[in-house]
């Protein structure tokens, strides 16, 4: 399957007004891919967020989130660990 673009979300964001758009789509051999998108800059944030959580739910390789997902994380533990 080819990548899906960015772009096919934002366009769905603009088209339909919408603040967030996070994309679970499964190709014909059963591989799971995520797109987000947002209106500004915040909503693109906390659709990657959104898209990160849905990895998890799925069993995702850490390395496949965000690095902003990643870095939340690793604060999360140092936090809970003092």
């Amino acid at each position: 399957m080819k990548k899906l673009p960015i772009k096919m979300a934002t366009d769905v964001c603009k088209e339909y007004g919408l603040d967030q758009v996070v994309m679970l789509c499964r190709d014909k051999d059963g591989v799971d891919h995520i797109v987000t998108a947002g209106s500004n800059k915040h909503n693109c944030k906390e659709a990657g967020l959104s898209g990160d959580r849905l990895k998890t739910i799925l069993a995702w390789p850490e390395e496949t989130l965000s690095k902003y997902t990643q870095h939340v994380r690793q604060q999360r533990e140092s936090a809970d660990k003092k």
